[in-house]
């Protein structure tokens, strides 16, 4: 995996796990009720920080190897098609493949 991807993915994990140590806190702490008056919107938000940094550490774990398997396909035909190829059917032709 390329040096950037781990360092990113180091990164993600470490804010999930802060963001679930402070989830924690706010599900067993009575002091950290007290802290947020508003708990119920202090719990979503970490919630919601935690999906998104599970989203980017998948993100990576599924696209971050450089191997056929990772890449999309070209004959997939639930991918769009490009602006530039034929068959896009909201494209006028340029004349031109690129």
């Amino acid at each position: 995996m390329n040096a950037h991807l781990k360092g990113l993915k180091k990164k993600h994990e470490g804010l999930r796990d802060i963001a679930v140590a402070d989830l924690q806190t706010y599900l067993d702490s009575q002091v950290a009720i007290g802290d947020h008056p508003h708990i119920g919107v202090a719990i979503e938000e970490k919630i919601e920080e935690i999906a998104k940094c599970d989203g980017v550490i998948e993100t990576i774990e599924r696209y971050g190897l450089p191997t056929a398997a990772n890449y999309p396909r070209f004959d997939n035909p639930t991918l769009p098609v490009a602006p530039h190829f034929e068959g896009n059917p909201t494209m006028k032709s340029t004349g031109s493949q690129w």
